[in-house]
């Protein structure tokens, strides 16, 4: 069966279990690989992962402090996420792992949380694979706000440098 969506090539597969639509959405995911990025994300929704089949860690933060989590094989099968939490995946069983991801509607941008403040995800590429700086990006904005930097694009008719979920592609936008 082919996927609905393929995210960063193997990476990814996303399956629709309803249609897309901007309430509620659910999808089937078959993750290959851990997210290929080195720095954690956040999301524009609430969202419930379910694990299926397989095994996957996730290392996330959780006020000061990280941690990781193994989902899957019998140990903790289900994890809410509030549209905050910032996470990666690190490691996924052989095989891959089968999880039932359901989203709320869109509440909030999204992006990555690096060492210079929070990135928006549409011009988020990271130094690897950017070759700059986040603050050094063309056309990005720094911006202030309840403590934590965050770096913005100002202008969306540019080409700008993207990344799936997880930041880890670098694909670029005309």
């Amino acid at each position: 069966m082919k996927p609905d969506e393929e995210i960063c090539g193997d990476y990814l597969h996303r399956y629709y279990l309803l249609p897309k639509n901007r309430f509620l959405n659910v999808y089937l995911h078959r993750f290959q690989e851990p997210d290929p990025g080195r720095d954690l994300h956040d999301h524009p929704w609430w969202s419930l992962s379910i694990v299926l089949k397989g095994r996957y860690e996730e290392r996330y933060a959780d006020r000061s402090e990280v941690r990781n989590l193994i989902l899957g094989g019998g140990i903790r099968r289900i994890r809410l996420r509030s549209p905050t939490t910032r996470h990666t995946i690190t490691w996924v069983s052989p095989g891959g792992c089968w999880t039932v991801f359901v989203t709320g509607p869109k509440v909030r941008e999204w992006g990555f949380h690096t060492s210079g403040g929070w990135i928006h995800n549409q011009i988020y590429a990271g130094p690897q694979t950017a070759g700059q700086e986040p603050g050094q990006i063309p056309g990005a904005k720094v911006v202030w706000g309840e403590g934590d930097r965050a770096i913005l694009p100002t202008d969306s008719g540019r080409g700008s440098v993207t990344t799936s979920l997880t930041g880890g592609c670098d694909e670029r936008n005309s």
